[in-house]
């Protein structure tokens, strides 16, 4: 159960119809493709919080999976996201992504709330490891969206047979620094997911990154990556001081519209025809995609 996830991995949205009943596959398929063919691009991540995994049925989960396998090569790993509200359901999940393509999965905390209990967080992923092939990673969510290890349990965590990487999005530097001292010395990759403090993150370190900003910039997010990792400070400040205007419109609040911004950027793009999420999730207003064109035209991404 190994995979290699270091470099740029891009979390896809997916584009839904205007009605947000249905999966706009043909955009989906557009998405997809555009990013597989991009040579910054080391690995596609489905059904996360960008791809509105919690709004997806089991069946369009899997087509999403599908979709990004058939989107790239041999050499590129596709990582879906499973969830559920028991051991048995992210097993199931499990065996649906593998069928899709999967070669990894992306372990969303499940429903129940297991990472105030270390002896059932450990049962957890022991459980999971035993009832899939595939490796897993872990998804260490920001604090306030719920199911934050903490990081001597998450230290705990890295280190069970199974677990490949980690995928660190608390948004904050000082815990994102304490998870990097936990993790240290166990055989994971981690991948920085700290979309508002990207340049701090990756100075402290990391063999890669898992971000939704990543489905629309990659090649600023690879530039940068790259910067840090070849002691180029100085081009690594003007790469960050590029994006940071899209980034600010990305993350104004509420936060959680985040993924629906990033679909606005893509139908300004013309990449995909709609920016519609799937309700109850809102819609974004038109003066808020008018700030959105501007902060991608000081960016330099339109």
């Amino acid at each position: 159960m190994t995979i290699d996830l270091s470099g740029v991995n891009p979390a896809n949205v997916v584009p839904m119809t205007e009605d947000g009943a249905a999966i706009d596959e043909p955009g989906l398929k557009r998405h997809l493709d555009e990013l597989a063919a991009l040579d910054c691009v080391d690995g596609i991540v489905t059904n996360g919080h960008a791809g509105e995994v919690y709004a997806l049925d089991s069946e369009e989960r899997a087509r999403v999976t599908e979709l990004a396998d058939e989107a790239t090569d041999d050499d590129t790993p596709v990582v879906s996201g499973v969830v559920g509200g028991s051991t048995a359901d992210v097993i199931a999940a499990a065996d649906r992504m593998e069928a899709a393509g999967a070669d990894g999965l992306l372990v969303v905390p499940p429903h129940t709330p297991i990472h105030t209990r270390e002896d059932a967080a450990i049962g957890f992923f022991e459980d999971l490891s035993a009832g899939t092939d595939l490796p897993l990673v872990i998804f260490q969510h920001p604090h306030w969206a719920g199911g934050n290890y903490p990081p001597e349990l998450l230290g705990k965590l890295a280190r069970i047979d199974g677990v490949a990487a980690v995928k660190d999005a608390v948004w904050d530097v000082d815990h994102f620094q304490e998870d990097l001292r936990a993790i240290r010395g166990a055989d994971v990759q981690l991948l920085v997911a700290n979309d508002e403090h990207l340049l701090p993150s990756f100075a402290l370190g990391g063999d890669g990154t898992i971000l939704e900003l990543a489905a629309v910039i990659p090649e600023l997010i690879s530039e940068l990556f790259e910067a840090v990792e070849d002691s180029d400070i100085a081009r690594a400040r003007e790469a960050y001081d590029r994006m940071e205007p899209f980034i600010d419109a990305m993350y104004e609040p509420p936060v959680s519209d985040s993924h629906t911004r990033l679909k606005v950027a893509l139908e300004i793009r013309g990449t995909i025809d709609s920016a519609a999420p799937r309700p109850p999730t809102a819609p974004i207003g038109e003066a808020e995609k008018a700030s959105i064109e501007a902060a991608m035209d000081a960016s330099g991404v339109l």
